[in-house]
């Protein structure tokens, strides 16, 4: 297993993130399996991205079992290999001075694409380094204020504080140094059209002919709607006593997803789903809405015919009939209040 991390160094009050890979040693896998240990002491799991990964296939998406340990089981149905082949992201908030370790557990594994799923030990070298004090930034973002935060806005813009000369760079690949003739930057650095990603702004300066990295910022940009695969419903479900349930499968390929909600019929109400979901037969309207939204507030909806207790046709009659006589109610208490108001006036004079 590799981890690479995108800090040189980490203050507290900084939040950073680990980008876990494995190497697969040309052996084809399709299932992995493990737990991730963190010092609960100076860490904080602030979220854990998927949107990059090879495995789309989550019997056990990574999550927090208990503080300071996350699990993980995930699959790929034909199969992979290479060197480097995504897992996840891990976004931690350093949270106090002191020394943090992260490391896994001796009984991750992944099995052998060989049909009978053989095992093999995944291992993994523990990551330590040292949480220092708080220290001075000299980067902010006004287009992008909050590091640990998803955007959909694509134009990215920089303003280095720092008055001496330095270098600077922005990119994907968090293990990159800044290189290149110092200078002093004193206009704001401004990226336009950046595709969906995490990216990150390293600043460096020279010391005694040595380049030491001073701050760097990460962006997380999404503008990309999620979407749905595999809709299915099923009207005779044996996961709810033959009643009707919803199958569905979400996908976003940068930031994740946030939230799933269902919809039945024209004036249901948006409720959170997982899948399988159960339906129950709305009154008016044959149609299920399944609305998904991703970490960064894009959202996608999707439309499902689903037949509820009355007939189209009828769902429409009756919704005329019911708007006619609330219409009808409205504007003859309206009419009312006028004719009061109209009398009182006449009174008066």
């Amino acid at each position: 297993m590799h981890v690479s991390v995108a800090q040189q160094q980490v203050s507290t009050g900084e939040s950073f993130d680990m980008q876990w890979a494995i190497d697969t040693q040309g052996t084809s896998i399709n299932v992995v399996e493990g737990t991730i240990y963190f010092t609960l002491e100076t860490l904080t799991l602030s979220d854990i991205v998927l949107g990059d990964s090879a495995f789309t296939l989550w019997v056990e998406a990574p999550h927090l079992v208990e503080p300071g340990v996350i699990k993980f089981v995930g699959g790929i149905p034909s199969g992979i290999t290479g060197s480097q082949v995504a897992l996840m992201r891990t976004l931690f908030d350093a949270k106090s001075a002191g020394t943090a370790t992260v490391t896994l557990s001796t009984d991750t594994v992944a099995m052998r694409a060989d049909g009978v799923a053989t095992p093999v030990r995944v291992g993994m070298n523990p990551v330590t380094f040292s949480i220092l004090e708080d220290s001075t930034h000299v980067v902010r973002s006004p287009s992008h204020p909050r590091e640990d935060r998803w955007s959909q806005e694509s134009t990215v813009v920089f303003e280095i504080t720092e008055t001496n000369p330095v270098t600077y760079s922005f990119s994907t690949n968090p293990e990159i140094i800044p290189s290149g003739e110092p200078i002093v930057v004193q206009e704001k650095i401004t990226y336009k059209d950046v595709p969906d990603g995490i990216y990150y702004f390293k600043v460096a300066t020279q010391l005694n002919g040595v380049l030491h990295e001073l701050d760097t910022y990460r962006i997380l940009i999404d503008s990309t709607d999620p979407t749905l695969d595999t809709v299915m419903i099923d009207t005779t479900s044996e996961l709810y006593d033959r009643s009707a349930s919803l199958s569905f499968y979400p996908l976003d390929k940068t930031s994740g997803i946030d939230q799933v909600r269902v919809r039945t019929g024209w004036f249901g109400l948006y409720r959170p789903a997982q899948s399988p979901y159960r339906l129950h037969k709305p009154l008016f309207g044959n149609v299920v809405r399944i609305q998904v939204t991703d970490k960064a507030g894009n959202t996608y909806v999707s439309k499902e015919q689903y037949r509820g207790y009355l007939p189209n046709w009828v769902s429409v009659c009756v919704t005329l009939v019911l708007s006619v006589c609330i219409v009808y109610l409205i504007t003859k208490h309206c009419m009312r209040i006028l004719h009061f108001c109209a009398r009182l006036r006449s009174s008066r004079l």
